[in-house]
């Protein structure tokens, strides 16, 4: 009886310490975050992002379109979520009459603190994601130092640091994935009805905030085909229920964008789609070179390599800065895409069909691409830090966390433990999707981060005990 007290204290202590230290990092990093943050102009998809707020807030349709006008034409260029929450600030804090579209774009000097205060989003985003990366560690690893170890690699994350002064949607889509993967745990090893309506709830704002989990569901009722928690019991029912809610979640997007004429989807962006078509028209030497080139964008030694064993002309169009490479083929309209189209000006529906057209048939280079793309995906590595040896370790281990999700995945699917296997089903999925169907850009391995974290420091911890082991045997 005195040793179960002993034990119910102890864990009370743990969960104090986790809560305590959980907010902590949270509250740092906040202050931090809100220090770091700029007036600078938007660019890229953060200029769309932002473009879609200001049309919700002032004209309430979404659209991508920079006019400032009230009868702006609805359009479903980008997922939903993020702008909602940045039409969400600017209702709550800005002047109808004297904010304009304009002086948002620039910043003028008298919108500099309302540009500041959408930017706070991603601050509350990034301190929510170090606390929870605790908590979701402490849920699949238990107690230890293992789960803090992992809301430090988190709180230390150079590429969520660079991307608070940008109003883009990865802290969102992050938090978002991180909250998934700790409610589908829960749901296969203790399946009940309210923790398959939190799985369904997070996976369908995941499908709002990245188009890339819409289609996650076959994968999802695939993983379902393999025991988890009992014996012999397969998770069929309660997955299936989560991904009921989480369609329904989705779906009234989805429904808003049928009706308006865009088909059933979530986002209308097809030049994810005519990127990889253009790569597909490269060259078998090319390919060999690809593997060094993407490497090489995080690794100088990968980039010396290369350097060393190929011309530059074998590399020179997987530059995306340059005007006659793949990349710049695909976003101007004018590669094997836009010859397919054979218009100048081709609709988003346009582009997709002749991007499909482009990967058929060119299907052994699609396939052969997945290798190159899926390691460039690896190299997250980033960091602001002024003192040399600090952030190179820094970008060293951000370049363990994909390997490490991989990695400890194995480790779990040879153990057969199926339901913690369950935590890294969705990173899994969206990583492979990525390497198979874009050009698999750093920043779309960013929402994977926390898992990998996870992973590493699960892995570390297994490591060191190992270790400590050996040295009490011997």
């Amino acid at each position: 009886m005195a040793s179960d007290e002993a034990r119910l204290g102890r864990s009370r202590a743990e969960r104090r310490a986790a809560l305590a230290a959980g907010v902590a990092v949270s509250l740092l990093v906040a202050v931090l975050g809100a220090r770091s943050l700029s007036a600078s102009p938007e660019t890229g998809g953060s200029r769309h992002n932002l473009s879609i707020a200001y049309n919700l807030w002032k004209h309430g349709v979404a659209s991508d379109s920079g006019r400032d006008r009230a009868d702006v034409q609805p359009d479903c260029r980008r997922e939903p979520l993020y702008p909602m929450l940045l039409a969400g600030v600017l209702a709550l804090s800005a002047d109808p009459e004297r904010t304009t579209r304009a002086c948002l774009a620039g910043p003028r000097p008298a919108c500099h603190a309302l540009v500041r205060r959408l930017k706070l989003v991603n601050v509350a985003l990034f301190a929510a994601i170090c606390a929870c990366t605790l908590w979701a560690g402490r849920l699949l690893l238990g107690g230890g130092l293992a789960p803090y170890l992992a809301c430090a690699l988190m709180a230390l994350d150079g590429a969520h640091w660079r991307v608070l002064d940008r109003m883009k949607s990865e802290p969102l889509a992050t938090l978002l994935v991180l909250l998934t993967c700790a409610f589908l745990h829960r749901l296969v090893t203790r399946p009940g009805r309210a923790r398959a309506l939190a799985a369904g709830l997070a996976l369908g704002l995941l499908m709002l905030a990245k188009a890339v989990f819409f289609y996650a569901g076959p994968a999802l009722l695939l993983a379902a085909a393999l025991p988890a928690g009992g014996a012999r019991r397969r998770p069929w029912a309660p997955v299936a229920g989560a991904l009921v809610v989480a369609y329904l979640v989705a779906g009234v997007w989805v429904a808003r964008n049928v009706a308006d004429g865009f088909g059933v989807r979530v986002s209308q962006d097809r030049e994810v789609l005519a990127i990889r078509a253009e790569h597909t028209t490269m060259s078998w030497r090319e390919w060999r070179a690809s593997w060094l080139y993407f490497a090489g964008e995080g690794s100088a030694r990968a980039r010396a390599l290369l350097v060393r064993t190929f011309q530059p002309d074998d590399w020179a169009l997987l530059d995306e800065r340059n005007p006659d490479g793949y990349y710049e083929r695909a976003k101007k309209n004018r590669g094997a895409v836009a010859a397919r189209t054979g218009l100048e000006r081709p609709s988003e529906m346009q582009v997709y069909e002749a991007a499909k057209g482009v990967i058929l048939e060119n299907w052994p280079m699609q396939i052969a691409l997945t290798g190159p793309f899926a390691i460039r995906g690896i190299y997250v590595g980033q960091s602001t830090l002024p003192w040399r040896p600090l952030r190179e370790a820094l970008r060293l281990t951000a370049n363990l966390l994909v390997p490490a999700l991989f990695l400890f995945a194995a480790l779990l699917a040879r153990r057969r433990d199926v339901a913690s296997l369950w935590f890294f089903v969705l990173p899994l999925y969206g990583y492979a999707f990525h390497a198979f169907i874009t050009q698999n850009i750093d920043r779309f391995s960013w929402p994977f981060l926390p898992a990998g974290a996870i992973a590493l420091a699960a892995l570390l911890a297994t490591g060191l005990r190992r270790a400590r082991g050996a040295m009490v045997s011997a």
